[in-house]
């Protein structure tokens, strides 16, 4: 095996690929970097056996072959080389790798390419595309309220159900519940309701929707979940088990609306989480024909209280919500403007933008009452 290959390049795929390595692992192959030489291109993967990618890219094939390294020292050595070629060369029948670039060289063991896991391959007979910019607003718009507890591994995913015309993505850790709605281009058949690891999408999010233009090609195959752009894929297992049916948590209608301006009503409650140190970081909400008033208290500290402009519509209402969800739902609405909608004291509160194309929201349950 020979190639070379830009530094540039190579750290850039490198860094992207070894996100999916093991990073504790019996099996010390799983935290490494597969790369085969095959033609005029450099195939790079890792996998963790729950998430992998792979990085396709052109280079200067002298010699076709594979070899497994570790990503780790791989990823740091090459990231420190001076801009230039890296020259990779592996002789016939080793496992050991001879990387010069510039004036620097460097020998890293690996091991046997033979016993590296397969890569399945991506397809199936259910294949949807997006643009890359509309599914990573979706998903920093709900994968956030994904269950951190692996006490309900289900509720560790996030919902994505392919609709006839739709995409509905859904999260939730019991308490808040994120949904985005959004129409499909292209129509297809009978639903399809996937649970992806939200780790999955973070990595998705971070490592491969880059393109504010481009597209993303979805696929479902034997437990799995196929990413694709162009030269990289992302393939996970999904997850198994009844997600919630979120149709039945969302209130029809309600008894309280409130028109507030986004940042304006996010700089209030960050101020006024200064002073929550109860349990249940909770910060009540006094709502009239007056407007918003927020309260938040801690007895040995101190207490706040501030008034928020806002136009109200119906009944008036108190209400308690935890402080680090509604921060955290606030956070990620990009429209100047909100509904918070309230069907009473112990009814969870419902956040969704005052204009948008596509149908978003975030409910939270109130500090006062059981979960969902």
């Amino acid at each position: 095996m020979h190639f070379q290959l830009d530094k540039q390049k190579l750290s850039a795929a490198v860094q992207i690929v070894q996100r999916a390595a093991a990073t504790t692992t019996n099996k010390p192959i799983l935290a490494g970097i597969y790369l085969q030489a095959l033609g005029d291109k450099l195939i790079l993967r890792a996998t963790d056996l729950e998430i992998g990618i792979e990085y396709i890219l052109s280079a200067e094939v002298r010699e076709e072959g594979e070899i497994v390294l570790p990503a780790k020292y791989l990823t740091e050595m090459i990231r420190r080389f001076a801009p230039g070629q890296v020259d990779l060369k592996v002789e016939e029948g080793g496992y050991t790798a001879s990387i010069t670039a510039g004036r620097a060289s460097f020998e890293l063991l690996g091991f046997p390419p033979e016993d590296y896991p397969a890569q399945s391959p991506a397809g199936g007979e259910k294949t949807w595309t997006l643009p890359q910019a509309l599914l990573g607003e979706m998903i920093e718009m709900t994968a956030f309220a994904a269950s951190k507890d692996d006490m309900r591994p289900i509720l560790t995913g996030v919902l994505l159900s392919f609709r006839e015309d739709a995409l509905e993505m859904v999260a939730t850790d019991s308490h808040r519940l994120s949904f985005y709605c959004t129409p499909l281009e292209e129509k297809k058949g009978e639903e399809v309701r996937l649970v992806v690891p939200a780790k999955t999408l973070g990595e998705l999010l971070h490592s491969v929707l880059k393109e504010e233009e481009g597209t993303v090609t979805i696929s479902v195959d034997n437990g799995l979940i196929f990413f694709q752009v162009p030269g990289i894929t992302l393939t996970s297992r999904l997850l198994e088990g009844k997600f919630i049916d979120h149709r039945q948590i969302l209130p029809s209608g309600y008894q309280t609306r409130v028109r507030i301006n986004t940042g304006e009503f996010l700089a209030g409650v960050e101020r006024a989480a200064v002073l929550t140190h109860d349990r249940a970081s909770s910060i009540r909400m006094e709502i009239d024909a007056a407007g918003l008033k927020l309260f938040a208290n801690t007895p040995e500290v101190g207490q706040v209280e501030e008034e928020l402009q806002a136009l109200v519509e119906g009944e008036g209402v108190n209400i308690s919500f935890n402080s680090r969800y509604l921060i955290e739902a606030l956070k990620a609405f990009t429209k100047e403007e909100i509904y918070l909608d309230i069907t009473g004291a112990e009814s969870p509160g419902i956040i969704r933008p005052v204009l948008s194309a596509n149908d978003y929201l975030h409910l939270i349950m109130p500090v006062t009452t059981r979960a969902v």
